[in-house]
């Protein structure tokens, strides 16, 4: 940090300084002064942060986010391909990114969730997404109006639904 760098470079910095490193599963993107990193692979069982020397606590402004809640129910069975398809604006009209998880063995709802989070979070679209229990919660700090659209595409023995739900918060950084 040199003086007179305001804290948006910083954090930008810190995203370049992540991006760039290609043996990780890491991928990060400054919005304001926040840093936001996601796992790209969906396993992250602790984080840290530390700054040193003489670390200094920052208190940044709330960034605002914007988020859906896709809430997972049914049944997974091997064989069942789950869909989430992310449909925005890039400034030059209507993109769709799907993301799809295929069930290779009768399992959890939440590793469906976790599957479909490390694609979301994989694709590089500037969404994030992360899990709580059998919910999918795909953030984005730029994109208001985003939507989602859900499909299980079920073998013969299947039945497996979402919920979706809207909700826009500001969040710490």
């Amino acid at each position: 940090m040199l003086a007179g760098e305001s804290l948006e470079s910083i954090s930008a910095a810190l995203a370049d300084a992540v991006n760039a490193d290609t043996a990780g599963n890491l991928s990060a993107q400054a919005a304001g002064v926040a840093l936001i990193i996601v796992n790209t692979a969906g396993n992250t069982l602790d984080t840290s942060f530390a700054i040193s020397p003489k670390a200094t606590p920052l208190t940044p402004d709330p960034v605002q986010t914007w988020a859906r809640n896709v809430e997972l129910s049914g049944t997974p069975v091997a064989g069942d391909t789950w869909s989430v398809t992310v449909t925005f604006n890039d400034g030059s009209g209507p993109v769709a990114s799907t993301h799809d998880f295929v069930v290779r063995s009768t399992v959890a709802l939440a590793e469906v969730a976790t599957g479909l989070a490390a694609k979301i979070n994989a694709a590089g679209t500037g969404f994030s997404a992360r899990v709580n229990g059998n919910t999918l919660v795909i953030e984005n700090a730029a994109e208001p109006g985003f939507a989602t659209v859900t499909r299980v595409t079920p073998t013969a023995d299947t039945t497996g639904t979402f919920t979706r739900s809207v909700v826009s918060r500001a969040s710490p950084a």
